[in-house]
């Protein structure tokens, strides 16, 4: 692991995630949710761990090759308990207590059986480490972007991606900001949603999966649920994210 990542934890991957064909979920109610992650409990995930909330599933998982089933990849934190965070930089100004934090380039997939979802809007921030190499962390303007990935019932997909700024003034705090996915995007039903990070360098190189330095944090996002009826088995047909492992880009001025 890089001294950017959380130590003495390894890396974890998508295959508990691809394994899995159903979900156990109750079926979420159509309409509008929002998930605040205020009510479900505070914790780690490890690799394929799950928790039910507003109906739908939640997996903790991430796209790097060589890691096991159980290493931390996620996180739901008390932002009012800066010793859950430990030695990360998380974000100072959540609204609400409670945020999934994905860590260690862990993704977070979200799936309801019979179910439609639409991403409509969601506050997230980028997590980074604390200290490297005994000094404090510096991160650009951009400190990453997170990409949300809907997934259609036959396996095809469509991305948009978010900026994560880094800390301003340098050297100080994270801070969530308020995203609304395009109109495009918003109208599409897909049966399950990834959410993961990419991390930047001062060049403007951006990667995900890639050195375990891909981290967020997402709060109150704001679903919307429909009745889909097919396919009815509800089977999880999520085989794109690992396609983007080690994917860079450059960004724009």
């Amino acid at each position: 692991m890089t001294q950017r990542a959380l130590s003495c934890w390894r890396r974890a991957t998508l295959s508990a995630l691809l394994a899995a064909a159903f979900c156990t979920a109750l079926p979420a109610q159509a309409g509008d949710v929002t998930l605040d992650f205020d009510d479900v409990g505070y914790g780690f995930l490890g690799a394929g761990d799950s928790f039910d909330y507003m109906g739908l599933q939640l997996t903790a998982t991430s796209g790097i090759g060589d890691a096991e089933q159980g290493d931390l990849v996620g996180a739901v934190f008390d932002g009012n308990d800066p010793a859950m965070c430990m030695r990360l930089s998380c974000p100072v100004d959540n609204h609400t207590p409670g945020y999934y934090a994905g860590l260690n380039d862990g993704a977070l997939v979200i799936s309801g059986p019979g179910a439609g979802l639409q991403v409509k809007s969601f506050d997230a921030s980028f997590i980074g480490a604390f200290e490297r190499n005994g000094m404090i962390e510096y991160y650009p303007e951009v400190a990453g972007l997170l990409e949300v990935r809907g997934f259609a019932a036959d396996g095809s997909y469509q991305s948009e991606r978010f900026v994560l700024k880094g800390p301003y003034p340098v050297g100080t705090d994270f801070y969530m900001a308020h995203f609304e996915t395009s109109a495009a995007f918003a109208s599409q039903n897909f049966t399950s949603i990834a959410f993961f990070a990419y991390s930047c360098d001062l060049d403007g190189n951006c990667a995900a999966f890639n050195d375990n330095s891909g981290q967020f944090a997402l709060d109150n996002l704001q679903l919307g649920v429909s009745a889909v009826p097919e396919p009815s088995s509800g089977l999880m047909l999520l085989g794109g994210l690992g396609a983007i492992a080690a994917v860079r880009r450059r960004r724009s001025a």
